[in-house]
């Protein structure tokens, strides 16, 4: 009885561990393009998030606190930075904390094969910042009905509004 009893214990505290949000960037994956001509850059992030909240109003406020702590704004708002795009993926088993993209010729995979995975994204566009989430799930390929507009949070600045826009 006393070992019946220790395992359904282990087995609900082994459930309930690791249940808590947490950001992992991809450093490897992170490209920086410098446009010489016009003497801009373009940048693109990639965040995995795993537990993510299933409410989309919680899911914008820690991402916000997540970009908060790890975005340098002052460095994002240059102008010679013309694009900047940080996309967030919930942690599935295809897109994991430790994704590689794979170049192999049997199997070849790019982070650019999970658009539909993609589950929030910043941008930087015309030096105007735009925060979306996911809402909806059941379409295929890109849907603007599936996205809601957030206001980005930027430390010791009022929020940035959203405009209705054509992502």
């Amino acid at each position: 009885m006393r070992i019946l009893f220790f395992l359904v214990i282990s087995c609900l505290w082994l459930t309930s561990c690791d249940s808590s949000t947490n950001f992992y960037k991809l450093e490897k994956l992170r490209t920086e393009i410098t446009i010489i001509e016009h003497n801009t850059k373009q940048i693109y992030e990639y965040v995995v998030i795993s537990n993510p909240p299933s409410n989309a109003d919680s899911l914008a406020y820690l991402i916000n606190c997540y970009n908060d702590s790890s975005l340098n704004f002052t460095y994002l708002n240059d102008t010679t930075i013309s694009y900047y795009q940080r996309f967030f993926y919930a942690e599935t088993n295809d897109i994991n904390r430790n994704y590689i993209e794979n170049q192999s010729f049997f199997k070849e995979d790019f982070i650019g094969y999970h658009v539909d995975d993609i589950i929030a994204s910043v941008k930087k566009k015309s030096n105007k910042w735009f925060f979306i989430i996911k809402i909806n799930d059941n379409y295929e390929g890109w849907n603007p009905e599936e996205w809601k507009l957030y206001p980005l949070h930027i430390a010791g600045q009022p929020s940035i509004p959203t405009e209705n826009i054509i992502w």
